[in-house]
């Protein structure tokens, strides 16, 4: 049962590595010494939610900066095909990407 679980833990830090890399290439070349620490990880039978804070240095003007981020990664497969979650995490990502922009 241990080497399920520590194989378990295994995937969802990678998981949560792939993430974070390409969260920090889309934040741009002013990020230096990017660093991220996995403050809590909740979840229930449709998904897993990981609060995460991302720190590092502003190339500009050399300030350390922080973000909060929430990372949610579906459940198992075989239960998302049966409920479509596919098209909740879809939705999700569509509404952020349309109104939940602070610029504008």
């Amino acid at each position: 049962m241990r080497i399920q679980n520590k194989m378990f833990y295994e995937s969802v830090q990678r998981w949560i590595d792939e993430m974070m890399l390409k969260i920090i290439e889309n934040l741009g070349l002013d990020i230096h010494k990017a660093q991220y620490e996995l403050l809590e990880s909740t979840g229930n039978f449709m998904s897993n939610i990981y609060r995460i804070r991302l720190k590092f240095e502003n190339k500009t003007n050399r300030q350390k900066e922080e973000l909060s981020i929430i990372l949610k990664r579906p459940m198992l497969d075989c239960f998302n095909q049966i409920t479509r979650t596919d098209l909740q995490f879809r939705n999700e990502i569509l509404f952020h990407q349309m109104y939940a922009q602070p610029d504008n």
